[in-house]
């Protein structure tokens, strides 16, 4: 029994450590990143070329990896990991942005000279409003343009000027209609509530 118990060990730590190497980091493959190969070719070198580019007059780096999965690995981690083996984290100005396409998980990392600027709830935005509606289409390269272009507006504040003017859409603001019309509504029957007791108590004592 004991060596049936030793045996079924040892096979369990085979299983996961093979599991554990199943996710192999891909080689840098410059500015874009696509194992997968779900960007066609022609839109990947456009892309390619506009963040050479951006980072010849602005000095501001974007790397964008698509990856097949994440299998199993914590997306920030595996982040942090690209950063570091990429050598992304010795350029302070460096954007990261990452998409898991089975798990459906997008990530936008920051260098630490944007951090200030590009906060969490920034980047959240910009993934929910300019990203994810084109991964939902499996338009991988428009959603990294979109993506890129929203953080490029918005270290240079014209991401918040649009959202002052209102020129992208407003979340969670339907209680700002909704609750003035229970207002007045509230207003009107109480207003109509008086007017008939008044009518009521004038007709008695008549």
């Amino acid at each position: 029994m004991i060596v049936n118990i030793i045996g079924t060990f040892f096979l369990s730590s085979l299983v996961l450590a093979a599991y554990a190497e199943e996710f192999v980091l891909p080689p840098n493959d410059g500015y874009i990143t696509d194992p997968g190969d779900v960007i066609p070719l022609m839109e990947e070198e456009e892309l390619e070329q506009k963040m050479a580019e951006e980072r010849r007059q602005t000095g501001l780096e974007f790397v964008s990896v698509v990856l097949p999965t994440l299998a199993e690995r914590d997306i920030v981690h595996l982040a942090w990991e690209i950063r570091t083996k990429w050598g992304i984290e010795q350029n302070g100005s460096g954007i990261l942005l990452l998409i898991a396409r089975e798990e459906g998980k997008t990530l936008i990392a920051p260098g630490k000279s944007h951090e200030n600027i590009l906060t969490d709830g920034i980047l959240q935005e910009i993934v929910e409003i300019e990203i994810l509606p084109q991964l939902r289409k499996g338009k991988y390269a428009l959603a990294i343009e979109q993506g890129t272009d929203a953080i490029r507006r918005r270290l240079s504040g014209e991401y918040a000027e649009k959202r002052q003017r209102g020129e992208f859409p407003a979340k969670n603001t339907s209680y700002r209609i909704v609750l003035p019309l229970l207002v007045l509504l509230v207003l009107f029957v109480w207003t109509r509530t008086r007017r008939q007791q008044r009518g009521q108590t004038r007709h008695r004592h008549s």
